[in-house]
């Protein structure tokens, strides 16, 4: 009997974890696919074209400061806007996924945030040495010694 109940046990962390993976895959092909229609052919961005987030995210890794005009803050955030969720989950992809982001924002932010970590481009411009944060140096030495260790 307990050998039975133990196995239901792992039947349901396996079936919990195969969801994880599929939601993180949605948000990740969300981030690294939106194509923004308001940008047009001609001001294209030269790395990544009309994707949205992905434009967004350079500009982040970047140290692009950008400026809410309705706050005045500047600040670096990546804010995903549930009308670009809509149009892209449409009843094609996954009709439900924008209510469930909506009545589980804290545990979509994880899992976009762990997407973004994970798609989060490299700098093309080099950062000053007053723009990088103690990650930043140990990332960068980290990949520096994987580098040089073959």
């Amino acid at each position: 009997m307990c050998t039975s109940q133990t196995t239901r046990a792992i039947k349901v962390s396996k079936v919990g974890s195969d969801y994880n993976h599929l939601i993180s895959g949605k948000c990740q092909e969300f981030i690294s696919t939106f194509q923004d229609p308001t940008i047009s052919r001609a001001n294209e961005d030269p790395i990544h074209g009309k994707l949205k987030y992905m434009i967004q995210l350079q500009k982040i890794a970047n140290r692009e400061k950008r400026t809410d005009t309705k706050t005045e803050c500047v600040h670096n955030i990546l804010e995903i806007s549930l009308q670009d969720l809509k149009e892209f989950f449409d009843s094609v992809r996954d009709m439900g996924f924008v209510e469930r982001v909506r009545i589980n924002t804290s545990r979509y932010i994880s899992i976009f945030s762990q997407v973004i970590d994970s798609v989060m481009p490299q700098p093309t411009r080099q950062l000053g040495e007053d723009e990088q944060s103690t990650f930043d140096i140990v990332m960068q030495q980290r990949r520096f010694n994987a580098a040089n260790s073959h």
